[in-house]
């Protein structure tokens, strides 16, 4: 049990990261970077800079946001569902492969037109089963966009 144990928080720390993500994408970069300017540490918007600084953490600017998260995953897959022969399958489902081995974590979810239409995070340790990770109806919000940010197109 212990080994799953693990498995999920590895699962709870990649949701952690997406949250973080996701926040950053949210940023004003041009008002972080006067922020990063600033010097004295005791004036009354510190804590909203500190926050900032926080969610930011190396992005310098929006297109660093992006890529951070293009960068996330190991892999983006595909599969299709039932299709007459001859025809162009279309992608139904997809799975997103944060990390491997013991443990390893996943997104997986269902595909309408191109977009993500629901998404969950899996975890596995070595000789158990996937296995869905609870989350709040906030964090299925956050892990949707998330998933939205990658191009499941041809």
């Amino acid at each position: 049990m212990a080994t799953n144990t693990h498995a999920h928080d590895q699962a709870r720390i990649q949701m952690a990261e997406i949250t973080r993500m996701i926040e950053a994408l949210d940023i004003d970069y041009d008002d972080l970077a006067e922020l990063r300017e600033a010097t004295n540490l005791d004036e009354p918007d510190s804590a909203y800079r500190d926050g900032m600084l926080a969610t930011a953490d190396e992005c310098e600017s929006l297109d660093d946001a992006e890529r951070r998260i293009q960068e996330h995953p190991l892999s983006l897959q595909l599969r299709s569902g039932w299709y007459t022969p001859g025809s162009t399958p279309e992608a139904k489902e997809f799975e997103l492969l944060l990390c491997t081995g013991g443990p390893a974590v996943r997104i997986i979810g269902e595909l309408d037109d191109y977009q993500p239409s629901r998404a969950e995070i899996e975890y596995q340790d070595w000789g158990t089963p996937w296995t869905k990770c609870l989350l709040s109806d906030d964090e299925e919000d956050v892990l949707l966009q998330y998933c939205n940010q990658f191009y499941f197109g041809d």
